[in-house]
């Protein structure tokens, strides 16, 4: 227990104890090895993210002065619980799944689309893994992923990739020629139609939700080709994806 002066309206000060804690976590795999330079955070049971950071080269995280209490320790999005501990000198250990990596090489249908599109990784539960440029012949490699099926998506174009053990094994992932929505949407004097609400689905997917700008344009790229519903007053009006930007959907409302 730790001690702190606490004053009372009186003026008197006394000194009482403090339920203080400290965080001290050993992370290792189901195979008993160390998790080592792999991100973390710890929040506490009302989901507030207390710290984060990564595990150093002992697998170790240590944190001092919190409440003596349980909390929730995330490694790559495994969840596990702990409590705080009162001698500072002691260490729990904790054990998660085996980590793996996603090791892809894109590989472009149309070789104008390799031109630093944007791609997200996400888990089967929606949580964001990875989001970063792809760069002309290189590997896409996200490190310290539990072993599983993932989501890859540029534009509106999903596939599944996986994490494997396996460093030196690469996934290869077909990219389909992807293209782009130029709507412009005009009213019935044929002028622009600025900051009107609308919805754009591809197979019941919303592909864009939201509002045309200045001039009554919307501008979506990187999304397969193919016919679109472009929803506006709960009307639907079909419009297709272009390979460029200089042929334009015109929409009368």
């Amino acid at each position: 227990m730790e001690k702190s002066e606490v004053y009372f309206r009186t003026g008197e000060k006394h000194l009482i104890e403090l339920e203080t804690g400290y965080i001290r976590l050993i992370v290792i795999d189901e195979d008993g090895e160390l998790v080592k330079n792999t991100n973390y955070k710890i929040y506490d049971l009302d989901e507030n993210e207390i710290f984060s950071g990564k595990t150093d080269e002992e697998g170790k995280i240590q944190y001092d002065w919190v409440n003596y209490c349980d909390y929730k320790l995330n490694v790559e999005n495994y969840i596990v619980y702990f409590p705080s501990i009162a001698n500072q000198q002691e260490w729990i250990s904790v054990i998660i799944p085996i980590l793996g990596q996603i090791k892809i090489s894109l590989i472009f249908e149309d070789e104008d689309n390799n031109k630093n599109n944007d791609f997200r990784i996400y888990d089967l539960y929606g949580n964001l893994v990875a989001e970063e440029i792809y760069q002309v012949n290189d590997e896409i490699i996200v490190p310290c992923t539990l072993l599983g099926d993932y989501i890859f998506n540029i534009g509106n174009f999903s596939t599944i990739v996986y994490s494997q053990i396996c460093k030196h094994t690469t996934m290869l992932v077909n990219i389909p020629a992807l293209g782009l929505l130029n709507i412009h949407l005009l009213t019935q004097k044929i002028k622009p139609f600025p900051n009107k609400r609308v919805v754009i689905k591809y197979k019941r997917n919303t592909v864009f939700d939201g509002l045309t700008d200045e001039h009554g344009k919307i501008l979506v790229e990187c999304v397969v080709f193919g016919d679109y519903e472009c929803n506006i007053d709960n009307k639907t009006y079909i419009v297709p994806a272009t390979r460029t930007n200089e042929l334009t959907s015109k929409i009368y409302c």
